[in-house]
C-alpha cells in the first residue's frame, strides 16, 4: 500500500511542463535568468512630482495673460510732444506694460523719451533764439521764427503732460501687479528646465526612467517659445550637458 501511494504521489508531483508537447515547448521563448532591473527610487520620485512642476507653470502663465488682457488696454502711450522724432535705442525707449520696447504704427523701431531736463533745455533754446531774433536789425525770416515758435508750444506742452503720464504709468505698474505677475512667470519657466534637467541627470534602469526622462523634456517643448529662450538662458550659461543629448543616452542605456 505505501509503495502504491509513493507512486500516485510522484505522479501527482510531476512537473505540468511533461504534459505539453515537446513542439510547443521549443517554441517557448528562452527564460532569462538575469534579475529584472529595479528602477532608481530618486528618478520615480522626481516623476511624481511632474505634474506639479507642470501646473505651477500653467498656473503662472495664465495668470500672466489675464493680467495682460486687463491692464495692457489701460496702458499709456507717451505724448507725441514727449518723444524724440527718431527712433533710438537707449534706457528711455518708450516700453509697453511688459517691458519691451513699445514700436508705434509706422516705426520701425521703439523712440525715446524725453526727459524733463531735455525740455527744459527745449524751452529755453528756443526762447532764447527768439529773443535774439527779435533783437536783430533784421530777422532770420519767418519760416524761421515759425518754426521756433512751434518747437516752443511742443516743448512746453511736453512739460506739462510728461509728469501725468509718468504718474499713470506708475499707477498701473503698482495696481497691476504686473512686474511680479512677469516674474512668477520667468520664475516658472527656469524651474521646469531647471526641473527636467535634474531629471535627466538621474540615472535611469528601465523604460519606465526613461518614460519620465521623456516626460520631464516634453515639459519644455510644451511650453511658450518665449517662456522656452528666456528659461534656458541661464541654465545654458551655468550648466554643462546638452538637455536632448542627456535623454538621448538614457534610451541608449535600455535599448
Amino acid at each position: 500500500m505505501t509503495g502504491q501511494l509513493t507512486r500516485r504521489a510522484l505522479l501527482s508531483a510531476a512537473p505540468a511542463a511533461a504534459l505539453v508537447p515537446a513542439a510547443a515547448l521549443a517554441a517557448l521563448p528562452p527564460i532569462d535568468a538575469t534579475p529584472a532591473a529595479e528602477e532608481n527610487a530618486e528618478l520615480l520620485a522626481l516623476g511624481e512630482q511632474l505634474p506639479s512642476i507642470e501646473a505651477a507653470y500653467t498656473s503662472a502663465r495664465h495668470a500672466w495673460f489675464a493680467a495682460w488682457a486687463e491692464w495692457n488696454p489701460q496702458w499709456p502711450l507717451a505724448p507725441e510732444c514727449c518723444l524724440h522724432f527718431w527712433s533710438m535705442y537707449s534706457s528711455r525707449i518708450e516700453r509697453d506694460l511688459s517691458g519691451k520696447g513699445l514700436v508705434r504704427p509706422g516705426s520701425t523701431e521703439p523712440r525715446s523719451i524725453k526727459t524733463q531736463q531735455e525740455l527744459e533745455w527745449e524751452v529755453a533754446w528756443s526762447t532764447a533764439q527768439l529773443e535774439r531774433d527779435a533783437r536783430r536789425k533784421r530777422s532770420w525770416g519767418k519760416r524761421f521764427v515759425q518754426a521756433e515758435t512751434e518747437k516752443l508750444a511742443r516743448a512746453k506742452l511736453g512739460l506739462q503732460l510728461l509728469p501725468g503720464y509718468l504718474a499713470e504709468r506708475e499707477r498701473i505698474k503698482r495696481v497691476s501687479n504686473f512686474d511680479a505677475i512677469d516674474n512668477a512667470r520667468q520664475e516658472a519657466a527656469r524651474n521646469v528646465i531647471s526641473f527636467a534637467r535634474k531629471v535627466l541627470q538621474e540615472p535611469s534602469r528601465t523604460i519606465e526612467g526613461v518614460r519620465i526622462k521623456a516626460r520631464a523634456a516634453a515639459l519644455i517643448g510644451a511650453m511658450d517659445g518665449y517662456d522656452q529662450v528666456t528659461g534656458t538662458l541661464g541654465d545654458g550659461i551655468t550648466q554643462n550637458g546638452n538637455l536632448a543629448a542627456l535623454l538621448g543616452e538614457a534610451v541608449l542605456a535600455v535599448v
